[in-house]
């Protein structure tokens, strides 16, 4: 570890934190480092949103199976499946935004990691 912090060294590993910059001062290695970190929590931040959304779709989507398999064995009225229709228009509708939300996201999340493919 202390390797990393030896500037002048003669180690292989003596300037990894200044790769895109050599011979450069240690706060600006430092200051490297943390707008590396942020803009991998600005690509993180959209995927666990994502994540999360889907998870809650997809519970969404089994009720309203689990729902139809119920009324299917119970040979109910179509009023009592009016309600099922109801809900999962609602659920179609909620995917609809969640697209349009993460179109946006997405974007933002490969603006924000073009400086990191310049190094």
């Amino acid at each position: 570890l202390f390797n990393f912090m030896d500037f002048q060294g003669s180690s292989a590993y003596s300037n990894v934190l200044t790769i895109p910059f050599p011979n450069t001062h240690i706060l600006v290695a430092i200051s490297f480092l943390l707008f590396n970190m942020m803009c991998t929590a600005v690509q993180n931040l959209p995927l666990l949103l994502f994540v999360t959304f889907c998870m809650f779709v997809t519970q969404g989507f089994r009720l309203i199976s689990k729902r139809i398999a119920y009324f299917a064995k119970q040979s109910l009225s179509s009023a009592d499946m009016e309600s099922i229709r109801h809900d999962h228009q609602l659920l179609t509708s909620i995917v609809r935004k969640g697209d349009s939300v993460f179109s946006s996201l997405l974007s933002i999340t490969y603006i924000s990691n073009l400086p990191l493919s310049c190094f």
